[in-house]
């Protein structure tokens, strides 16, 4: 592999992995400014595990990563605009 290959192959990877982590986010405050019960028992939770406390990587439920991948993929799906030409 060329350096200029493998540089590409790392932007990509950088790249792509920011752009799906701010869909995510982005989806996610939408929601919740759209549902405020949610949001507010989000935020209950939030203030009973935390304490007033600046969260850490140790407040992190034990487990594998990879098995919370299924929850990831039930975000909304990103509206499409398609042109169909008449006959």
């Amino acid at each position: 592999m060329s350096d200029a290959q493998l540089r590409a192959e790392v932007m990509t990877v950088f790249l792509a992995g920011q752009e799906t982590t701010a869909i995510a986010l982005g989806w996610t405050w939408y929601l919740l400014s759209r549902h405020e019960a949610v949001r507010q028992r989000l935020h209950t939770e939030i203030d009973a595990v935390l304490g007033g406390r600046t969260p850490t990587v140790a407040d992190l439920p034990p487990g594998d990563p990879v098995g919370t991948s299924p929850s990831i993929t039930l975000r909304p799906a990103t509206p499409v605009t398609m042109h169909v030409s008449p006959r």
